[in-house]
């Protein structure tokens, strides 16, 4: 999201917003203005004073890409204001909760200091997993160690996402 502010030379104040498809588009209240389409998504965006044009926009696509449009300083947007309303997006179809789905709810409400504690006991396990393989393997000499390094490795295990389904991300640092 980024301000699109003309105030000093026109009126004009809009809502620009870039959608991971690669668009960008312009709003002025609810109204759908314009739309920009940049090939690839748009990582970060800036409407402002570039060098010294006072109405430039800055992208920046997931590419690395540098985009800059320019606004000339005569820019008339007054036809173009009233020009396109917004189409509502369908509904989306949310399915109804079931009633498997209301008793895990309601079991993992009632148990949650029994599942909070299984879950970082089977971490502390797998973590414990991990170190034991770690030491088995530098000590049997199949993983490469720099010499340079005169403190001892370190493991970080961390997890991301909490339930039945969880990633867990292991680092070792020399």
């Amino acid at each position: 999201l980024a301000v699109l502010d003309r105030t000093k030379t026109s009126n004009m104040v809009a809502l620009l917003v870039a959608l991971a498809d690669g668009e960008v588009r312009t709003y002025n209240g609810r109204v759908l203005v314009d739309v920009l389409r940049t090939g690839d998504g748009v990582m970060a965006m800036l409407f402002g004073q570039y060098a010294r044009m006072e109405n430039s926009l800055v992208l920046v696509l997931k590419s690395g890409a540098l985009v800059v449009k320019m606004v000339q300083r005569q820019a008339n947007f007054t036809d173009a204001w009233e020009r396109k309303e917004i189409v509502a997006a369908p509904p989306i179809n949310i399915p109804k909760r079931t009633k498997f789905y209301l008793e895990q709810a309601t079991r993992e409400r009632s148990h949650t200091l029994e599942i909070h504690q299984s879950f970082q006991r089977d971490l502390g396990v797998m973590r414990l997993q991990t170190a034991r393989t770690f030491i088995d393997l530098t000590t049997e000499g199949r993983c490469a160690l720099s010499s340079a390094t005169h403190g001892a490795p370190q493991l970080h295990a961390q997890t991301q996402g909490l339930g039945p389904q969880f990633t867990v991300s292991v680092t070792i640092q020399t």
